[in-house]
């Protein structure tokens, strides 16, 4: 499904920028050992392939204006590093005429040339991760942020995977949402923490039970939590209604899809959107 994700990837990516938003991306480099293992890339060439693979990386999006960037530097994360060891990330990067800035798993930094670490949350092994667990993980990793290492603060709602329902593979754990306070309270400690970036730990994958995008079972609970916490650090300009206008466009659309005058205002609705002009 690469290609499927590359395509969808560049289509993400340009509505992101129409929307005035920046980017980055996570590189996942278990994909190599998947290719090998099915394959598509012999052992030999996975150091050769990986380093097109930035190249194109460096060519294409670092040095787009929208590219997320501190102190000049495209930010880059790494999920693991689960494949590649320390001196092959030095062949993979050295030719790169802008060198990014590497975020690995907290416990993998020695394994690349890392600029620092980026948390997740901390199941392992199929366990109940408790909230005790979970804030020593945190306090631990603040407390290398403020030993001068660069942190990407975490902040995420739960993790509850379907991996051992759907027989793929053992559960990874558990982490219970506190019906919300979970997100709140990584939120607020990622706030109060000295990093110059916080990251919503999800890729709103509902497999993993990280998504904060609106559901049946949670509505709109993990978004309104992030607005409210932006409306108290100062001036905000947007309600909770407005997080249901997305939904109420696509709904529209599909109850007057054919019809050519309401399509045309509806057009006009995404781009007031677009623009956050949601009254």
């Amino acid at each position: 499904d690469y290609a499927t994700i590359h395509r969808n990837s560049l289509s993400l990516i340009k509505y992101l920028k129409q929307a005035g938003l920046k980017f980055a991306i996570c590189y996942e480099d278990q994909s190599i050992k998947h290719m090998i293992k099915g394959g598509k890339l012999k052992k030999v060439q996975e150091v050769t392939h990986a380093k097109k693979e930035f190249q194109w990386l460096a060519k294409n999006w670092f040095t787009d204006p929208a590219y997320l960037k501190l102190k000049g530097k495209p930010v880059l994360l790494i999920f693991g590093p689960q494949h590649f060891k320390k001196t092959q990330w030095s062949q993979i990067t050295s030719n790169l005429s802008t060198q990014p800035l590497l975020y690995t798993l907290p416990h993998l930094t020695t394994q690349a040339n890392s600029a620092g670490a980026f948390g997740w949350p901390p199941v392992d092994g199929g366990k109940n991760v408790t909230p005790v667990d979970w804030q020593k993980y945190l306090r631990e990793l603040y407390s290398k942020g403020a030993k001068g290492e660069s942190i990407i603060a975490p902040v995420f709602p739960k993790f509850h995977d379907i991996y051992q329902q759907a027989g793929v593979h053992k559960s990874y754990g558990y982490l219970d949402d506190q019906n919300g306070k979970t997100f709140d309270q990584t939120l607020e400690l990622a706030w109060q923490s000295n990093s110059e970036l916080i990251q919503i730990a999800t890729w709103n994958d509902y497999g993993e039970g990280t998504m904060i995008e609106p559901t049946k079972e949670f509505a709109y609970r993990y978004l309104e939590s992030l607005q409210h916490r932006f409306a108290t650090n100062g001036k905000f300009a947007y309600t909770p209604i407005d997080l249901r206008l997305p939904i109420m466009l696509h709904q529209l659309r599909k109850h007057h899809a054919g019809n050519k005058a309401r399509t045309a205002s509806l057009n006009h609705a995404s781009k007031l959107l677009f623009a956050s002009k949601t009254a």
